[in-house]
């Protein structure tokens, strides 16, 4: 077993299976609220699961969905969706509809008090706000994959 034990995050790696056990620290899911940049700890762990990301790039990315939710920008985060989500707002949502109609205040203020990690939770991306966003590295580039929380629009007839 292989074990990369950094501030509060362990990931683990068991007969190909990956495991990630976290307690999540006041400022943020796996990382500190003064890291600037990412840790060599983060690059090895990216180069053991493929190199397919980099690290500070996922970092970087979740930092510009916190810009976009800070401005309430409901358009800039919907061009950054990979396709239609499974599971969050569609992209139907109309063009009438605020961010406030989208998103709570409490969901907002979760994303902007996180710090975005340089790493994944094992295969299923990357995360903010303990999952209220999810993200990967698509063929098309960085897009967010999931949105949890939001509220339900109805699409305009």
């Amino acid at each position: 077993m292989i074990a990369i034990l950094r501030g509060f995050l362990v990931r683990g790696i068991a007969s190909g299976v990956s495991l990630a056990v976290s307690a999540f620290a006041t400022s943020g899911f796996g990382a500190t609220s003064s890291q600037a940049s990412c840790e060599p700890e983060d690059w090895e762990y990216a180069e053991y699961l493929g190199g397919h990301y980099d690290p500070e790039a996922a970092f970087n990315f979740g930092k510009k969905i916190q810009k976009l939710v800070r401005a309430r920008d409901l358009i800039g985060i919907f061009e950054l969706l990979d396709e239609e989500l499974i599971v969050g707002p569609q992209r139907d949502v109309p063009s009438s509809a605020r961010f406030e109609d989208v998103f709570s205040d409490d969901w907002r203020q979760a994303v902007l008090s996180d710090t975005p990690s340089c790493g994944p939770v094992g295969w299923r991306g990357f995360m903010l706000a303990a999952g209220r966003v999810w993200y990967a590295k698509a063929p098309s580039g960085w897009r967010i994959i999931a949105v949890n929380g939001s509220t339900k629009v109805e699409p305009e007839e």
